[in-house]
């Protein structure tokens, strides 16, 4: 990934250029920190690189903190694939890097960078039983990728049916204290955007039939991958004893899939400017790669707790242990 961006005198996408113009530029006019176009949790971290230099050693700059986000993403899963029984867990980063799109784009200054990162430290807090944090890290979506809201939404009101209210809560945190922020210092309130619709939109920038979406999961992931993972989360929600059907468990097996739902739904109707491109499901292929390493092999017999695997106790003969 650092050759390619070395290598490369062109960016990605338009956008990518433009993300990093935001980042660079909020230092001397601050009210671009909270715009919702460059949105905050891309805009804040890159800010504090993209300001070296000129603008193309600001754009390598940038590149370089995508690049160890894309690492420390693949790192934050392991503990992850631990608690998630799988044998060999150095597998899931390896799952993660050598997806065709993370391999191509993650050197790229796109907001779909540390959204993906996001995700994944939301996941490893989750394999800690840190609910809490978790639910902060994950809120960082919110503010990062902003058609996340309903995910996010639906996690809250799992966690509500479980009693846990103060995570449910602090899936929030993110957003509310944006909007609280920017209507405090500026007088807007950047929540509307959530809700905006475009007319004409769908002309411009076309629309999808509802199988758009899984051939760019193949584009973005690979069809091996894409397999594995299908098995792995049908694994997981079928799975008994072994691993129990905890919060992380749910969140691989479903989030994914959920990820791509939401996606071929935004393009299908496309009435909130969606642009159908692949790098959209960068952020829940974290969840994919944990996914795709239990479909590729049989976890340990081992149920786990919270503090990790624990061999199920049995008795032997003439005796105890």
């Amino acid at each position: 990934m650092a050759s390619l961006a070395w290598l490369s005198d062109g960016t990605y996408h338009d956008d990518d250029l433009t993300h990093v113009l935001f980042a660079r530029d909020a230092w001397e006019s601050p009210r671009l920190f909270l715009h919702a176009w460059g949105r905050p949790g891309f805009t804040v971290p890159y800010a504090l690189v993209a300001w070296i230099g000129d603008v193309d050693s600001g754009l390598m700059a940038a590149r370089g903190l995508s690049i160890a986000l894309t690492l420390g993403t693949g790192l934050l899963l392991i503990g992850p694939a631990r608690r998630l029984g799988v044998k060999r867990p150095l597998l899931v980063p390896a799952l993660w890097l050598v997806m065709p799109l993370v391999f191509r784009a993650g050197f790229a200054s796109l907001t779909e960078t540390p959204a993906a990162f996001y995700v994944a430290l939301g996941a490893h807090l989750l394999a800690r039983d840190r609910h809490r944090t978790a639910a902060v890290a994950l809120s960082l979506l919110a503010i990062t990728r902003l058609e996340c809201l309903p995910l996010l939404a639906a996690l809250g009101l799992y966690w509500v049916f479980r009693r846990r209210l103060i995570p449910a809560l602090l899936l929030g945190a993110a957003p509310v204290a944006w909007n609280l922020i920017s209507y405090f210092a500026l007088g807007e309130v950047p929540a509307r955007i959530y809700f905006a619709r475009y007319d004409g939109i769908a002309d411009a920038y076309g629309t999808g039939s509802l199988t758009f979406y899984v051939v760019r999961s193949v584009e973005a992931m690979g069809l091996p991958a894409l397999v594995a993972a299908s098995l792995g989360s049908w694994v997981l929600l079928r799975r008994r004893g072994d691993v129990p059907k905890d919060d992380l468990a749910l969140l691989v097996s479903l989030g994914w899939p959920a990820w791509i739902a939401l996606h071929t739904w935004l393009y299908w109707r496309n009435d909130h400017a969606s642009g159908g491109y692949a790098r959209f499901l960068i952020p829940g292929l974290p969840l994919a790669s944990l996914a795709a390493a239990v479909g590729l092999g049989r976890p340990h017999r081992s149920s786990l707790s919270a503090a990790g695997a624990v061999d199920r106790w049995k008795p032997e003969k003439g005796g105890r242990r």
